[in-house]
This record gives structure tokens, sequence and C-alpha cells, in this order.
């Protein structure tokens, strides 16, 4: 793309007596009490996974001090998926980063939000992946992250433009976490009235029935909160039993809920890839389904690749509609979505397709308490992690009685249907974004023009 702007490469906007570089080789055994320690994998969707970060001894980090962090660096993954972009937090100062990281020290004149804001648009991106080596596993050559050309406006028009880009990230961060308060509120539901079985305890205890021995400590947590226990509505509490029961299969269950193989509760597709020697069975149509486009989100709103109408059309059977439940069954075990329209999915996934809309909801946050089980399952001795279909099919989980499945469909409806919303917004919102900066590098778009389209979806 031609820029009305000239072009450096990126270690030409370094600051004075600095070079681009990375960090610690061999980091050693994690220590408590050590530095907080920036890997590659921290580093996802603009930001530093704060929450994930792990240490590495003074000793060790103290061989790096080059790459010792003051906060306000640009930090780039070099290893894995490489390409990942943040700048590091104040509240990183006096961290170090690993060898998959590349640091970058701006000079005063060049605003870093600009640069992370370039090299994660599509732009950025589709330079840093013509660097990326290696068939197994992408890296990228520092060498190569230096020789990167950066489109350069004048330091006020770097500023405005990664101020409307800003904008823009704020409502889309703002929708992520409201996301997670909602899904926080639903799977808290979930696990009240099919993990700690918190109304058929309260039914126990008015009834005087026994609680089984495994339950009687929630159920003495349920007796001391007294008249602070926040009832259900009474139409609800009823359609829950009052006793327990002991299966084999189960362990203690409420009284009348039953054991059941997924492949009970809807048919069990896995997916599959059309022919790629065919390109024209790839297209914009149908969203194809894969891993990458199954992390941190409740609902797959969109993918990275599409299937034509004519690629569908060659594995029908392989169709799943929206309120699918996807699960990952190779390699990345354990990662599910809904969908949230018609699609396919890869080999990889395995997908429910309920027998009825309301058991959306419930299979959704059950396949979520399942990750140490889909582990087990695929690890069958193979370096790599494979649960097949058949039985991924045959695994039992707790099936209540249908009238307490819609009852929780009811409850949790109003939120899941804001997260989708939610969901929706931001990839309009991130479209937007992707599409405003070679729009305003080619001069296509000018910023007053940008800032009145941001306007307008806000």
């Amino acid at each position: 793309m031609e820029s009305e702007w000239p072009s450096y490469p990126l270690e030409q906007l370094c600051a004075a007596n600095t070079a681009i570089t990375y960090g610690v080789v061999k980091p050693g055994p994690e220590d408590s009490n050590g530095v907080l320690f920036v890997r590659g994998g921290d580093i996802i969707n603009g930001q530093i996974n704060l929450g994930q970060l792990r240490t590495i001894t003074h000793e060790v980090s103290q061989q790096y001090k080059r790459t010792l962090l003051k906060g306000g660096e640009i930090l780039v993954s070099l290893v894995g998926n490489p390409g990942q972009v943040a700048i590091a937090p104040a509240v990183l100062r006096g961290a170090n980063i690993a060898r998959q990281v590349g640091l970058i020290r701006l000079r005063e004149d060049i605003d870093k939000q600009f640069i992370k804001y370039y090299l994660l648009s599509p732009l950025g991106q589709r330079e840093l992946s013509g660097y990326s080596l290696g068939s197994v596993q992408q890296v990228i050559n520092l060498q190569d992250l230096k020789r990167v050309e950066i489109p350069l406006p004048t330091l006020e028009e770097q500023k405005a433009i990664a101020h409307i880009l800003g904008t823009l990230d704020d409502k889309i961060e703002l929708n992520r976490q409201m996301n997670a308060t909602l899904e926080a509120m639903a799977q808290a539901l979930f696990k009240s009235w099919f993990v700690d079985f918190d109304p058929v305890i309260d039914n126990a205890l008015a009834a005087g029935n026994p609680i089984p021995p495994e339950l009687q400590a929630r159920a003495e947590k349920r007796a001391a909160l007294g008249d602070n226990r926040k009832p259900l509505p009474s139409e609800i509490q009823q359609l829950f039993p009052d006793r327990f029961t002991f299966t084999d299969e189960m362990g203690w269950v409420p009284e009348g809920w039953e054991g059941a193989s997924l492949s009970e509760f809807g048919q069990i597709v896995c997916g599959k890839t059309p022919s790629k020697s065919n390109p024209e069975y790839f297209g914009s149509k149908i969203p194809f389904i894969k891993i990458p486009d199954m992390h941190n989100e409740m609902f797959v709103i969109g993918s990275s690749d599409y299937l034509s109408e004519a690629g569908a059309a060659t594995q029908p059977k392989k169709a799943i509609p929206r309120g699918s439940v996807c699960v990952s069954c190779i390699a990345t075990v354990g990662k599910v979505v809904i969908a949230s329209q018609e699609s396919h999915t890869n080999q990889q996934i395995n997908s429910i397709v309920p027998n009825d809309t309301w058991l959306t909801p419930y299979l959704y946050f059950y396949m979520l308490t399942l990750n140490k089980l889909f582990h087990d399952l695929a690890s069958g001795g193979s370096t790599t992690l494979n649960m097949n279909t058949g039985v991924f099919s045959k695994i039992e989980i707790n099936r209540p009685n249908d009238s307490v499945l819609k009852a929780f469909h009811k409850e949790t409806s109003p939120m899941t249907n804001k997260i989708e919303a939610y969901l929706m917004e931001i990839d309009t919102l991130v479209k937007l974004r992707d599409t405003l900066l070679p729009k305003l590098l080619s001069g296509q778009l000018r910023i007053p023009e940008a800032e009145q389209q941001v306007a307008e979806v806000l």
C-alpha cells in the first residue's frame, strides 16, 4: 500500500544508544519472590496478561539488565504466535522479558501508541507474518523485526490517529469487561444449581431429609445463612427435588436426575476441511471455525476463514446450526464456544448439536467444567493430545429434568443475549479500527473524517 508519509525501518525509530533486542535466554526455576517475567504467550489482544506472569530470580534478571523494563516499551512476541504487540505498563517497571519477546524503546518524537496500532493493523501484521519462519513453530527473526517499514506521519498526526484508534479500543475493552461479568454471573448460577446443588440442599433441609456426607459441608454453609439465603422464586424452587440418590456413574445426584452421554443430548458432529486444492470451496459466506477462533469468548461471531456455498455443499453433514456447542479435541484440548450462526468446523473440533435450543447454555457451562477429563481422555500416549469423536460422544454428564434445564435457559438468556450482542458490537468496532488505519495512511481518509466515522458507531 502506498502511503503519503515517508517510511522508515523500525530500528531507525529507536531511542539513542538503544537497539531492538530480546530478553532472558535461560530463565531457570521460578522464584515466588523474584522478578516478573513476560513471555511471548503473555501478550494478547494488544495487552499483557498480568494475571499469568511467572517469575525468575533476581540473579538471572541481573544478567539481562538491558531488557529490564521501565514502562512504555513496545513488546513483540517472536515465537509461537508471533506478531502480538503490547506496550509495557508502568506497573511492570523492573520486570524482565523472555527470549521469545522483542523489546523496542522509541525516540521521544515517536508516539508509542501509533507504532503499536500500526504493528497490530492488517498492514503491520502482513509485514510481520512475511518474516515468520518455521514449519512447526513460527518465529520472527530479530534482524527481520528491525527491518519492518513504518509509515511515519508527523508527531501531531501520530497522536491524533492513535487517539482515534484508542477510542475504539476503549469501547472494545469495556464490552469485553462487561461480557466477563455477565458470563461470571451465568457461570455462578450454573455452579449453584448443578455443581453445589444449592436448591436441592435447601429443599432437603426444609423437608428434614438426609444430606449425603460429600455435601454436608455445603449444607452447613447453606443452613448457617439462615434468612440471608437468597431464595429462588417459588415456581423455580419447586422444580428441584428435596433428596439425593447415589449412582455408580455420577455419585450423589438429586433424585430423578440421571447420567446421560453427550450423544443423548444431541448429534455429535466432527468437523472436516474441504479440499484445499480447490480454491472455490473457500470464500466469505459460511464461518469455518478453527481452534484459534475459539479463544476467550463465549460465542464465535466470525472466523479467520470462511467457506463458500460450494465448499459447504461438499460436506452437508458437517454443517452445525446456531446454538451448537463446539469443543476442541485435538492438540489444544478443551476450548469451548457456541456457534452464533450456521457454521462448519475443521476436524480438530467436535460439536454438540443440541436436541433442543434450551440445552445450549447448560451444555456450554458443563463443558467448561470438564477440562481435566478432556485432557485425560486425550492423553493416549502420543505426543499430540487427541480425543476422538467416539470417546467424546460417550462422556456421561448429569441430566436434570427438562423443567429445570428450561428454567436455567430462561434465567441465563438475558445474560447470554447481551454477551452475544456485545461481541457483535466488538466485531463491528474491530473491523472499523482495522480499516481506518490503511485509509488514513494512504490519504484516502482524513483525520476529521475518521473521527466522524468513530463518533457514528459509539
